[in-house]
């Protein structure tokens, strides 16, 4: 069980609470590695508000296309190599048909309905068998040896009442790993997840060997640098067994697409100068990991805006970087940020976000906070100038922020594997 390990912050002058509820995953060090204990838990809450099912849709996937209806009824497509997912129209579906036949070397036919498949199936027959016909009413100049055998190709017909519909829509759903989501209530109607897993997400701890057999890497560890790092923030056991449970803590969920995981989830609290390379934290760890775009920092520059409220849409993770007690004098954005961080639902617009599946981290140049904390909150104080740390891994940022990149991939599987 992890506590409050600085309690002495101060929080609008008041002494802040010590949080001693149970967490679902701890990490401990032995001075040479970080372990984690995994501690599932199990929630009523469902994963999101609509059906999840994506059976319908494999119907729909022919070699690296994605096949579907739009809503007033055109077939279209997207070719799943392309990253940007464009819509193209079939404006011909013939020649769209002899496309998809020669990708496939498979006979591709589009149908109304199923019982146009009988009439489909005489017509291919047909036009196979004539030349055949043809042939053998030819006098046969050396006998047969083995009996003819006919030819047919393997054939796909594609009803376009069972294709599913894809709606205008984008939704925002981090927990579900579907790229297309059911409408709830409609059967085949599906809308498009907008979030996106990056690379280190979509990466899987196991690897293969020549025969494609999964195995884990015996030599997987913390990667050099990463550690280094890590073990400069915390300066002892305790307070790098935090770090490493909130870098857990904010992977874990989207690898494993279990919202519960978040429930209790950990607010931290970083407290150093601006020499103190706390930053990196955010800018070279997290964001890379969990997506530039769903990552927002939440600082005086931003709530100065005029429509400050739109960043906040569609994230997963949001840096509160020193704000200052000016920009907090505003009641307004004063509330908003207490909200995301008490996890309660802000409007944008006429749209009601919900905060309480997402991640936090607050950072701060001195110890005073000018906005109320939730009682799940981890403090750590960072010595004040990297440049003097004794490791030699961090002493150079250029170099560390460098490495760091380099390592990103070895980490985010460390972790995942730390879950098993």
């Amino acid at each position: 069980m992890i506590y409050c390990v600085n309690p002495e912050l101060v929080c609008n002058n008041e002494q802040p609470q010590i949080f001693s509820k149970p967490i679902l995953a701890y990490a401990y060090y032995n001075g040479v590695n970080f372990y984690v204990n995994y501690c599932p838990y199990s929630t009523s809450l469902p994963i999101a508000t609509c059906g999840y099912s994506n059976e319908a849709l494999h119907y729909a996937e022919l070699a690296d296309y994605f096949l579907f209806l739009i809503e007033d009824g055109s077939l279209c497509y997207i070719n799943l190599k392309d990253r940007e997912e464009k819509i193209k129209k079939v404006s011909n579906i013939s020649n769209f048909e002899i496309m998809l036949s020669n990708t496939t070397q498979c006979y591709i036919k589009f149908i109304k309905n199923q019982s146009d498949i009988d009439k489909v199936n005489k017509q291919q027959a047909q036009q196979i068998q004539q030349p055949m016909q043809l042939q053998m009413t030819q006098p046969m100049t050396q006998p047969m040896t083995q009996p003819m055998q006919l030819q047919m190709p393997t054939s796909k017909f594609i009803c376009l009442m069972d294709l599913p519909i894809l709606l205008e829509k984008e939704e925002f759903y981090p927990y579900i790993n579907l790229r297309y989501i059911r409408e709830m209530f409609n059967a085949n109607k599906y809308f498009r997840n907008s979030f996106i897993p990056t690379k280190f997400l979509n990466t899987n701890y196991l690897e293969y060997d020549s025969n494609s057999q999964p195995f884990i890497n015996p030599n997987l560890y913390c990667p050099p640098y990463i550690k280094d790092y890590i073990h400069y923030l915390g300066g002892n056991d305790e307070y790098i067994n935090l770090i490493m449970c909130y870098l857990q803590f904010i992977i874990l969920p989207l690898y494993l697409y279990k919202q519960e995981l978040s429930i209790h989830q950990i607010v931290l609290v970083i407290v150093g100068s601006n020499k103190s390379g706390k930053e990196i934290l955010f800018n070279n760890i997290i964001k890379p990991i969990l997506g530039e775009k769903y990552c927002l920092e939440v600082n005086d520059d931003l709530l100065s805006k005029k429509d400050y409220i739109k960043d906040f849409d569609n994230k997963i993770f949001y840096n509160f970087n020193n704000i200052s007690s000016k920009t907090m004098s505003n009641k307004e954005k004063k509330k908003l940020v207490e909200s995301v961080l008490f996890g309660k639902p802000i409007k944008i617009g006429s749209k009601v976000i919900e905060t309480w599946d997402k991640f936090k981290i607050i950072m701060l140049e001195s110890e005073y906070v000018p906005y109320n904390l939730p009682e799940n909150y981890y403090v750590l104080k960072v010595p004040s100038d990297i440049e003097k740390s004794s490791y030699d891994f961090v002493k150079n940022i250029d170099l560390l922020e460098n490495k760091i990149e380099g390592e990103l991939h070895d980490f985010t599987k460390y972790i995942k594997l730390l879950s098993i």
